[in-house]
């Protein structure tokens, strides 16, 4: 009859050891950190993210309408050759005075055994001028994708991305040229009727047919369509491959858009991987040997999308083999 009791007792004074032992770490953290500090790199870092973002002053509507006049128009941009570049990228960005935006992406892939693809992405949405960094060299401006579809070669087909996907564009015109999260855009001064490639129907975002995507952007359609051009190597050479792989296609498949969405302090310009690259071509035991605190949020990031690269498979010794490299970032 007395036992419930005694439990209870027992439970509220163990509950007051661990509250009291969490206190004590939490003095002592915070000790540690007013005597020594954050590294600089880490703490400058965020303080300039939060900085960036902090007692924002929202721009009245009269502000936001002239800015979205300031930056509309009809801008390109273009990196690789479509023919002989592993990777080439076009975009075609419309930004009507009103806010609203037409935006196509497209990729061309030339994987390593002759087949060319063409990957696109048309969009259609706003953006919405917010306020000035705080700096004040950067627009913030809210956008939203309200319809988007992906067209890609068979099997995989057309298909219907998310909708209403929201995000912050921090945008700058300098001179002539519109840069949007790093990208660098130039004004076209072309015919406006052959603004858009004359093969892209920009009314597919509409069409109520499509399937939905199974991959959400063009780099996951693009290590899709990588990944279904290999062919079996002898164990001799998957080394060579993964490293040659790496350099050629996933760093402007993944690395070069992953890079634009985090400040660039906070970005390695390499990366030392140690993987065990197995039989099929799949990887496991991922380890980055030069993680630091300052580049956590990027490095998190991107050794979450490595582990799910693929490699050729091996032709005969289907053993694992461990890759120590180091690739480039940016």
């Amino acid at each position: 009859m007395n036992r419930a009791p005694v439990r209870r007792k027992n439970r509220s004074f163990f509950t007051a050891i661990i509250l009291t032992v969490a206190l004590i770490m939490i003095w002592v953290m915070h000790q540690g950190l007013n005597n020594s500090g954050l590294p600089p790199g880490l703490a400058n870092l965020l303080n300039a993210d939060f900085e960036n973002f902090r007692n924002l002053e929202q721009f009245s509507e009269e502000r936001t309408d002239e800015v979205k006049k300031h930056i509309a128009g009809f801008w390109v941009f273009s990196s690789g050759d479509e023919i002989s570049d592993p990777v080439a990228k076009r975009e075609y960005l419309e930004i009507i005075d009103n806010g609203i935006i037409w935006h196509v992406k497209q990729w061309f892939i030339n994987d390593p055994i002759g087949g060319r693809h063409v990957l696109t992405r048309v969009a259609h949405g706003y953006t919405r001028p917010f306020s000035y960094s705080q700096d004040g060299n950067v627009y913030l401006s809210e956008t939203r994708t309200m319809r988007q579809a992906f067209i890609a070669p068979a099997p995989m087909d057309s298909c219907y991305g998310s909708s209403q996907h929201d995000e912050m564009w921090q945008i700058s015109l300098n001179g002539n040229l519109l840069t949007v999260n790093q990208r660098e855009y130039a004004p076209y001064n072309g015919e406006l009727s052959e603004f858009f490639p004359a093969d892209i129907d920009l009314d597919i975002v509409d069409k109520i047919t499509l399937r939905k995507c199974a991959a959400v952007d063009l780099s996951r359609l693009a290590k899709r369509v990588l990944a279904r051009s290999f062919i079996a190597l002898p164990a001799t050479a998957r080394s060579q491959s993964a490293e040659s792989l790496i350099n050629t296609y996933y760093k402007p498949i993944v690395f070069d858009e992953l890079v634009r969405r985090y400040d660039p302090r906070g970005v390695p310009d390499e990366m030392q991987l140690q993987f065990t690259l197995n039989g099929d071509g799949s990887i496991s035991n991922l380890r980055n040997r030069s993680a630091q605190l300052v580049t956590k949020r990027f490095d998190d990031m991107a050794e979450l999308d490595i582990g799910s690269w693929l490699f050729p498979p091996s032709a005969d010794d289907k053993e694992p083999r461990r890759i120590d490299l180091t690739v480039r970032v940016r």
